[in-house]
């Protein structure tokens, strides 16, 4: 699929806690690299919590 990006999983966090994550983007513009680095983003905050 053009124009799509996603991540799903489970995610244990820094204090421990056990997190289910879904991140789903539909996107025209920026590319899948542009959208895959914040997904990357975002799962390296939620571990940090």
């Amino acid at each position: 699929m053009n124009g799509v990006s996603s991540l799903s999983g489970y995610l244990a966090t820094q204090s421990g806690e056990d997190l289910i994550i879904s991140i789903m983007f539909e996107f025209s513009r920026g590319g899948a690299d542009l959208h895959r680095d914040v997904q990357d983003i975002i799962v390296e905050y939620l571990s940090s919590l």
